[in-house]
């Protein structure tokens, strides 16, 4: 699933429209610093792959892992600049740049 910043507050509101109810497992990630490869904007399936490790090695059954895909921008400027980029295209929101309401 992904879910962009801009649905800051309405999170819950998207989990709910996950088909499969019964979900134990959720991985998910801001994709910053995956096995030390730096800011890889939404580029990366870490969450994916994660979650097939846990059916294949764990025997977790698929339908009830969510990967989560968490676009909070990028940093990386070859991402920003290419037009195939599929996430969002500003800056990555730091928790320090997050005002709570």
């Amino acid at each position: 699933m992904y879910v962009p910043i801009s649905a800051r507050g309405r999170v819950k509101e998207l989990l709910q429209n996950w088909p499969e109810k019964d979900v134990s497992l959720y991985r998910g990630d801001r994709w910053e610093r995956i096995l030390g490869l730096g800011d890889l904007g939404v580029a990366d399936g870490h969450s994916y792959r994660q979650t097939s490790l846990y059916t294949a090695c764990a025997g977790v059954p698929p339908q009830y892992c969510l990967p989560v895909m968490l676009d909070v921008g990028t940093n990386n400027r070859d991402l920003l600049d290419d037009p195939l980029y599929l996430g969002l295209r500003q800056e990555r929101v730091r928790a320090t740049n997050i005002t709570r309401s």
